[in-house]
């Protein structure tokens, strides 16, 4: 057997009972290697650390402890970061001083989110950043990021589908989206899904706390609804 002794007893127990629980135990244990394979595949983009999780669980669930390290076994799944990599943003040419300061903004977007209960606006970011709105514009331009003024004036023409997202790797894959998601969208995304024990709320209702059109949040719910339903393809 080639299984690391560190991870011998949390993936033992994961073989007997194959349940969300003692799955995330052992990706738990398994994320400096997660880490490493964001820095190694993903340019260090920190918002592929969902997908990092998704790519560990299919690792996991084929896994064969008379091959191969664990560890050995997740990194070479974890090279598919890089296919990923370049949808998060343009990083190829981004440089390591905007990968820095893309990092900063999207810490200091949670941040205020959680101490506003609502998304920052670009002003209140710059503020906190002690920097001009232009340079955060400039970063997320580098991301591939799209302002929220672009989506103004967008109407929903879909009707609003019921998500599954009940099952294990729903609920990763849900998570991995989430973790890729603006604040903006993030903010949606709980209100519209009821996720994280979140009311589930109109679009008019979330419009009006954003203090934006219902077509804005109608425009980021269904760019959402359209990640979560790859799930379906996994």
């Amino acid at each position: 057997m080639r299984l690391e002794k560190k991870y011998l007893d949390i993936y033992q127990k994961y073989v007997e009972k194959r349940d969300p629980e003692s799955l995330g135990v052992l990706i738990q244990a398994l994320e400096p290697v997660l880490h490493k394979g964001i820095n190694t595949f993903g340019y260090g983009i920190p918002t592929l650390y969902g997908r990092a999780k998704l790519l560990a669980k299919n690792a996991i669930e084929t896994y064969d402890p008379m091959k191969a390290p664990l560890e050995s076994h997740i990194m070479l799944h974890l090279q598919r970061l890089q296919r990923y990599a370049p949808r998060t943003g343009n990083v190829v040419d981004v440089s390591e001083g905007q990968r820095m300061l893309g990092r900063e903004i999207i810490n200091a977007e949670r941040e205020l989110s959680d101490k506003y209960k609502r998304p920052p606006s670009d002003q209140e970011l710059a503020d906190y950043l002690g920097i001009n709105v232009r340079k955060i514009n400039r970063a997320r331009a580098a991301f591939g990021a799209v302002p929220e003024s672009a989506f103004e004036g967008n109407v929903e023409t879909a009707p609003i589908e019921q998500i599954d997202i009940s099952s294990p790797t729903k609920q990763l894959w849900t998570e991995a989206v989430y973790q890729e998601l603006s604040p903006i969208q993030q903010y949606i995304a709980e209100r519209r899904l009821g996720l994280f024990g979140h009311k589930v709320e109109s679009v008019e209702e979330i419009a009006k706390k954003l203090n934006v059109s219902p077509a804005t949040v109608s425009y980021h719910f269904n760019t959402i609804k359209q990640k979560l339903m790859l799930a379906d393809k996994l």
